[in-house]
């Protein structure tokens, strides 16, 4: 069991809106773009760069690797 799984759906988009905040230093207008039913890469509108790190800082946080 990942510690991601005994989050909450609010949890665990607060910590997504942290990691867009530290890692993509994103403005928080764009932040609060971030919910359930944001695809992440369209929703936060990313270039290929961004994407990058956003994905492995949600893998290093969670625990888990996303699939390809």
């Amino acid at each position: 069991m990942t510690a991601a799984s005994t989050l909450s759906e609010e949890e665990v988009i607060q910590r997504l809106r942290a990691l867009a905040r530290d890692e993509l230093e994103m403005k928080p207008d764009d932040i609060l773009r971030v919910g359930a039913e944001t695809p992440l890469v369209e929703g936060l509108q990313l270039d290929s760069l961004r994407q990058v790190v956003l994905v492995t800082s949600v893998e290093a946080h969670f625990g888990f690797e996303l699939g390809h």
